[in-house]
């Protein structure tokens, strides 16, 4: 598990780099951002984590039975978004940062909205449950 983590933390950190990169800053950490991309994340991976946790309980599952993620309440609704994050509302995310919205935190749940019914996140993320519970012998 310390493997996977350090090879999941490894990949994030280049995504971030060359997400930075493509909007013309480096990064160095999350806290290291402008100020409107720190809170553009903050609302975009916060309104995941919420979409993910209502499918973990409407499956029937515990939110805090992670695999990578552990130690907290909502570890299997971090394990769970991670699986679709970096390709969904983290560049979402930075491209909002990128422009000239006045009101960040609503242009941002708004795309999000638009992004879960044009990509069918909710079956994506259903499917991607199943897939991480299943036992087989």
């Amino acid at each position: 598990i310390e493997k996977l983590r350090g090879i999941e933390g490894g990949w994030v950190k280049k995504r971030y780099q060359a997400l930075a990169a493509e909007h013309g800053f480096q990064w160095v950490s999350r806290e290291s951002l402008p100020r409107r991309y720190q809170d553009a994340l903050g609302y975009a991976t916060s309104t995941l984590y919420g979409l993910a946790e209502a499918v973990i309980m409407a499956a029937g599952y515990s939110p805090s039975i992670g695999f990578i993620h552990s130690g907290d309440r909502r570890s299997l609704v971090f394990d769970l978004a991670d699986t679709i994050k970096f390709a969904t509302v983290v560049p979402l995310a930075f491209c909002i940062a990128g422009g000239e919205c006045a009101d960040v935190r609503s242009t941002v749940r708004r795309a999000c909205r638009d992004l879960f019914r044009r990509e069918r996140i909710i079956d994506r993320l259903f499917d991607n449950l199943e897939y991480g519970l299943r036992c087989e012998s």
